[in-house]
């Protein structure tokens, strides 16, 4: 134990998370992967894997919970589970550059995918993206092996992994639509027939593996879907899909958040080269990349991580037209040079050093295109800011008085980084002892009774945590805060104050409510 606990603490130091929470979305994730953990702890529940969560499939969920079973509960090294994803995604890259371009280029796009600055970001969070990516890679691959959907065994290989892939994130089907297409039409020129008794045993086994956890609440799945589709876009401020915003969305996010103009520009070179040049073999990368893209800028709802499964073929394409150089020592050289150059993108946002740190900016147009710098969306320096979550947990233990239950714990603030999630993920990570609870229900708030319900929730936990300053992008948050000071806090007692890293203040307030009261118990 004393040997993990040291391993814990270096890998937390460069994680860089000993101290920041998990943002909202990672909170998420780590606390479905708690409930994971506790169904794989007892074998006699594991039916309840395919039932468990309803709007995220559990394939990634459960591999963190895996590890946490294994090597315990941490929020500092609940990251490294991406590491093995991003070996699960560098594996069918080479694979599949190898065949494409070369073994020195398929080895080069390899490493590439691990270097870029999306993967240095990625690979410190607690998110879905490495997993699904690493997916949609083995998936193609599959196809690729499958010779035009010719070969039996790589169909059913192929039905295996495209069904994990769906438990990963429905949205592999959009990844996989055009090599799919491209499959069979390059296929048909090899004068190849369609095995289709193979085909059909293949989406049995695809069916078998993902149908059970999609049918167990279907209307509730297609529901979520379709909000996360429209109005969380709406109000997110996504650009309109066939405005000059939404269609530059995906290209600029490459340039900007994902590998940086330099490692973009080769993108655009190895694009250009398998198009002159029409090899057949890199034409799966291309069409992977095109194909793709196209189809997520069609979705209304934008977010740069989307383009993430995109990259193993961009990274493909990027060393690719290296790999036909004429000249072995000149495609060695091309691939040092790309390699290097990637090296030094990924010191910079991972560890701010090295000479490509320097924020560098080129304008076009009016558009920023990134040429270096540590800044980017989910690749940043690692952060030691202490957002006190500990200290206001502790405070809140400390001074409760009731040992029979604990504390409920309610939370005014939905930053990134200061949530009820963000909370919560920290109780459950560090030994619990408080019950952190929502407080901002618009769903139970009634016409012409708003006022009446924000109070009838604000005043059932124990204690609020409230914040100065900005309080996140939900102005529901701020609606209840005002309601609070106005008619909850001048009658509660400030335990605590704490001082946050953007400058603000939270404040840790006990309410006068009965610590003998019955209360609902702690989900």
């Amino acid at each position: 134990m004393a040997a993990w606990a040291g391993i814990t603490a270096i890998t937390a130091q460069w994680l860089g998370q000993n101290h920041a929470p998990l943002s909202f979305d990672q909170s998420h994730h780590f606390l479905l992967a708690l409930g994971y953990r506790d169904i794989l702890a007892h074998p006699g529940q594991w039916a309840r894997l395919l039932s468990y969560a309803i709007y995220y499939p559990p394939l990634f969920h459960t591999s963190l919970a895996a590890m946490m079973l294994l090597g315990g509960v941490s929020l500092q090294y609940a990251p490294l589970i991406n590491s093995f994803w991003l070996l699960m995604l560098m594996v069918p890259t080479w694979l599949l550059g190898r065949k494409a371009f070369g073994r020195a280029a398929g080895l080069a796009g390899a490493l590439l995918v691990a270097l870029i600055p999306a993967s240095a970001g990625l690979a410190r969070e607690v998110l879905m993206e490495l997993c699904l990516a690493a997916m949609v890679a083995w998936t193609v691959w599959a196809l690729e092996r499958s010779q035009g959907l010719s070969r039996r065994r790589w169909l059913l290989a192929l039905g295996a992994l495209a069904g994990l892939g769906m438990l990963a994130k429905w949205t592999l089907v959009l990844y996989l639509l055009g090599p799919l297409a491209w499959c069979l039409v390059s296929g048909r020129r090899q004068g190849r027939v369609v095995d289709w008794p193979g085909v059909a045993w293949g989406l049995l086994i695809a069916g078998a593996v993902c149908l059970p956890w999609y049918l167990h609440s279907p209307a509730t799945l297609i529901k979520n879907m379709l909000i996360n589709a429209g109005p969380v876009a709406l109000r997110e401020g996504d650009p309109a899909v066939f405005s000059l915003a939404g269609l530059l969305y995906y290209p600029l996010s490459l340039v900007n958040h994902q590998m940086f103009l330099p490692l973009a520009l080769l993108v655009a070179v190895g694009l250009a080269t398998v198009l002159t040049r029409r090899r057949e073999a890199g034409a799966m990368a291309l069409v992977w990349f095109l194909s793709g893209l196209v189809l997520i800028t069609l979705l209304r709802n934008k977010d740069s991580r989307y383009l993430y499964p995109l990259l193993a073929p961009a990274c493909l394409l990027a060393v690719g037209w290296a790999g036909m150089l004429g000249r072995r020592w000149l495609r060695w050289a091309a691939l040092a040079g790309v390699l290097a150059l990637a090296a030094l993108h990924f010191g910079a946002v991972s560890y701010a050093w090295g000479p490509l740190a320097r924020e560098r900016v080129w304008r076009v147009a009016g558009q920023p295109l990134r040429l270096s710098g540590p800044k980017a969306v989910y690749a940043r320096p690692p952060s030691p800011a202490d957002w006190q979550m500990a200290a206001i947990l502790g405070a809140a233990r400390a001074d409760w008085s009731r040992p029979g239950r604990p504390p409920r714990l309610g939370v005014l603030a939905s930053l990134t980084y200061f949530n009820k999630m963000a909370l919560e993920s920290w109780a459950a990570a560090h030994g619990g002892g408080v019950c952190v609870v929502s407080v901002v229900k618009p769903t139970h708030w009634r016409p012409g009774q708003v006022e009446r319900d924000m109070i009838h929730g604000l005043l059932g936990p124990d204690y609020l945590v409230t914040k100065t300053g900005g309080l996140g992008l939900d102005p529901d948050f701020g609606r209840v805060l005002r309601e609070a000071r106005k008619a909850v806090l001048p009658q509660a007692r400030l335990v605590a104050a704490f001082p946050l890293p953007d400058g603000s203040r939270a404040e840790l307030w006990r309410l006068g409510n009965d610590p003998a009261r019955v209360v609902p118990p702690c989900n």
